[in-house]
Formats: C-alpha cells, sequence, structure tokens
C-alpha cells in the first residue's frame, strides 16, 4: 500500500524557530513522523492528511442551528486535543487547514505555509482565531435564536478569550438543544448514510448477473443449450416413461 507524507522544507533559520517551539512543547507533536536535511534544506516528514475542506463542506445555509453549533463544539474539541503546539495550531486556524468529517466532527492537516510562523504565539491567540472562525459558521444564523453567535462576538469584541475551555463552556451552555427527529428525517438520514453502500452492492449484483448471462450465452453457442436446463430435460422425461405397472 501506498504511502503519502506532507513535507515541510524550509531554511535553516526558520528550522531553528522550529525545533525551539517542538523543544517547548510538553510532548511530542502529532503527525510529526521524522526529520532529515537535504543540502541547505532543513525538512519535516508530517502525516499526510486528505483535505476535506471545512470551508467547501460546511453549508450553514443547510444545516440546523444545532448541527452548525455541534461543528463548533467540534473544532474548539480539535483544537485542544490535537497535541500541536500553539505557534503551529495558530497558523492552521490562520490559515484554515480545518477539514470536516462526513459526521461533523473536525480534524486539522499541515499543509502549512511556515513562512508566518511565530514562536510568541500562545492559547490566547489561538483561542481568539478559533472564536472568529466560530462567528464566521455561526453568522448564517444570526437571524435565528443563535444565542451563541451573539455571546462569542460580544466577547471578542472585548478580547475577554485567554483559554479554550472559555470558549468551549460558552458555546457549550449557550447552543440550542438537539430536536427530536421525525420519522421521515430518520428515515432519511439512514438512506443518505448508506446509499453510497447500497449503491456498490447493486453494481456488483448486476455485474455478477451480466456474467452468468455471458457465460450462459457462450454455453448455448457451444453446445447448442443449456446443460443445467438439460438435467432437468432429462429427469422429466425419465419420469415421463416411468411404468406405472412395475
Amino acid at each position: 500500500m501506498e504511502s503519502h507524507y506532507t513535507i515541510w522544507t524550509m531554511e535553516h533559520h526558520l528550522a531553528k524557530t522550529l525545533l525551539e517551539i517542538l523543544a517547548e512543547s510538553p510532548s511530542r507533536m502529532r503527525g510529526h513522523i521524522t526529520d532529515y536535511t537535504d543540502g541547505e534544506k532543513y525538512c519535516v516528514v508530517m502525516e499526510y492528511r486528505q483535505e476535506r475542506s471545512l470551508k467547501k463542506f460546511y453549508t450553514g445555509t443547510y444545516f440546523e442551528l444545532h448541527t452548525c453549533e455541534t461543528i463548533c463544539i467540534n473544532l474548539m474539541i480539535e483544537c485542544m486535543t490535537c497535541a500541536v503546539p500553539y505557534p503551529i495550531l495558530y497558523l492552521i486556524l490562520k490559515q484554515r487547514r480545518i477539514n470536516l468529517k462526513k459526521d461533523n466532527h473536525v480534524y486539522f492537516d499541515f499543509e502549512l505555509d511556515l513562512s508566518e510562523l511565530d514562536q510568541g504565539k500562545k492559547e490566547k491567540d489561538c483561542v481568539h482565531q478559533c472564536a472568529k472562525i466560530i462567528l464566521e459558521l455561526l453568522s448564517v444564523k444570526e437571524t435565528e435564536k443563535a444565542i451563541s453567535y451573539h455571546l462569542v462576538r460580544k466577547k471578542v469584541g472585548t478580547k475577554n478569550y485567554e483559554r479554550f475551555t472559555d470558549l468551549y463552556k460558552d458555546v457549550q451552555l449557550a447552543a440550542v438543544p438537539q430536536r427530536k427527529q421525525t420519522g421521515k428525517e430518520k428515515a432519511r438520514e439512514i438512506w443518505q448514510k448508506y446509499q453510497a453502500r447500497l449503491y456498490h452492492l447493486l453494481m456488483i449484483t448486476c455485474a455478477v448477473l451480466f456474467v452468468i448471462t455471458v457465460i450462459l450465452i457462450i454455453l448455448q453457442l457451444i453446445w447448442g443449450g443449456m446443460p443445467i436446463l438439460r438435467l432437468f430435460q432429462n429427469t422429466f422425461e425419465k419420469i415421463g416413461t416411468e411404468s406405472l405397472l412395475q
């Protein structure tokens, strides 16, 4: 199986900054595989994560408010659990290297422009960037009862957020409860979840039937009849000629 990686290539002055950031981190950065030098370039090999851009796949106008807030909460959870140093997390958020899974969970990729890497970025800078993204995501629900949107917008304006836990608590507490799904909505959700598998199974079934049909046609051309049908034909002939006087 072919493996894919994301590789950061940088000059030595930028490499020095990156190594200092990694050295200050309390744990090994998630996604970091190895590093090496290539002439005058310093290269860092990172885990490759397939892009499924939040910007492309987030359709807030079609989502319910609860779904939008859930995605925002998942973004904050990823920020708090991704094990990435704050200067790099800041770049991920600023450059919008944010991806959305089909189940509305969020993950980051590492295709970054490191020229803006700033060793001085701290948690509060990342929280501010995250809050700005949350406002962008929830802005389409501004006219609805989006208490979370108005609360975050007010606090971002006064720069009250210092930690991710503060932002998380505000959105979590202000989020609307999930509306109970109707039977029709549940059926639609199940169909959307499994339709790809059903189509795949249907394609396989059609392919198998096609192959069987081709084989039967070839047998017809070679033997002038269907060998399988001959078994039944011979059986019926024998039954028809069996004497009842025995």
